[in-house]
C-alpha cells in the first residue's frame, strides 16, 4: 500500500515534522496559520523504534521527554486530528457541506496501524471521516491530505512519483 503522507508547502516542503529513518528532515511546526495544517490540535502519526506506532496531538508530541522523541523512526506532522481520545474533532460539524476526498491514519486498540481514503466518487466531509475512524477502533487519528490524495493497495505495476513531498508505503519484503 502507498498513500501520500501529509500537508506540504511550495516547493515540496513539508508543513510540519518529518522524521526518517530516525533523521528529523523538517522540525515540528506549532504556528498558528489557516487551512487544514493549522486547525488545532493538528497531530503527528510516528513509528517509534521497537514499539507500537500511534497517533498524537503535536502538543502531546512536543511534551514528550526528548529520550522518547529520539526512538522516533518515522513521523509525519499533518493536519487537524480527526479523532481525540475517541471524541471527534471540535471543529468539526456532522451536517457540514463540505465534502471533499480525504485520506488518513489511526491506530486501532490492538495497535494495527489503520490507512483509510474516501473513494473519488463519494466524498466526504471531515465528521463523517473521523466517526469512520472511531468505527475502525481508533482512538486518535489524524487528517493526512485532501483532494491531493491518493492511495493504492498491491500496485500490479511500479507507481510514478506525483510531486508529493512524503509517501507512506507498507511493503511485505517478501515481495520486494
Amino acid at each position: 500500500m502507498i498513500t501520500n503522507g501529509g500537508i506540504f508547502e511550495p516547493r515540496c516542503m513539508p508543513s510540519g515534522l518529518y522524521i526518517e529513518n530516525g533523521k528529523i528532515i523538517h522540525p515540528l511546526n506549532s504556528n498558528p496559520g489557516k487551512g487544514n495544517f493549522f486547525l488545532k490540535p493538528n497531530g503527528v502519526f510516528l513509528i517509534p523504534k521497537n514499539s507500537e506506532a500511534s497517533v498524537l496531538t503535536t502538543k502531546k508530541y512536543h511534551h514528550q521527554p526528548k529520550k522518547k522523541k529520539d526512538t522516533v523512526q518515522l513521523a509525519v506532522q499533518s493536519g487537524q486530528m480527526l479523532l481525540i481520545q475517541e471524541k471527534v474533532h471540535p471543529a468539526f460539524n456532522e451536517e457540514s457541506q463540505s465534502k471533499l476526498h480525504r485520506n488518513g491514519v489511526g491506530v486501532d486498540s490492538k495497535g494495527q496501524v489503520v490507512f483509510a481514503i474516501t473513494d473519488h466518487a463519494q466524498r466526504s466531509n471531515l465528521w463523517t471521516f473521523a466517526k469512520l475512524f472511531a468505527h475502525l477502533d481508533c482512538e486518535d487519528a489524524l487528517f493526512l491530505d485532501g483532494d491531493l490524495s491518493r492511495m493504492i493497495v498491491d500496485p500490479p505495476k511500479k507507481i510514478r512519483g506525483q510531486g508529493f513531498t512524503s509517501v507512506i508505503a507498507v511493503v511485505n519484503p517478501s515481495r520486494e
